[in-house]
């Protein structure tokens, strides 16, 4: 039961910064069809970024004695690691998109060096 309460807790925390990435990603689109960017947005997608990066690791916890129905055998027996995706792929792609249409809008030397993931 906690792994499963740990799992909830970890899958809200990236729900959130992958909701909230969007969000600006979505803005930073919007303002590179007006020709033009907010360069303090990519502080919050890097933090997202990073958020992401850090809770990863506690979304595919499991039990390898824990035995379902549909396997003949426990998980820790499985000859594949069960997994149910992984969020770094889309906030990769947000947060480069994002940077890409800054880039188009102002050129490269408007983002940080510490937004720079």
């Amino acid at each position: 039961m906690a792994t499963r309460f740990d799992w909830l807790r970890e899958f809200f925390v990236v729900n959130r910064a992958l909701e909230e990435s969007l969000w600006r990603f979505r803005y930073m689109r919007y303002l590179n069809g007006m020709l033009t960017s907010d360069p303090e947005q990519m502080k919050y997608l890097a933090d997202a970024y990073d958020t992401v990066t850090a809770h990863k690791p506690g979304l595919f916890r499991y039990d390898p004695e824990q035995k379902f129905s549909c396997y003949d055998r426990p998980l820790g027996e499985l000859q594949k690691k069960p997994g149910l995706g992984d969020p770094l792929p889309l906030m990769r792609e947000l947060y480069d998109k994002s940077r890409a249409y800054l880039e188009e809008a102002l050129g490269p030397d408007f983002i940080r060096a510490e937004w720079k993931r």
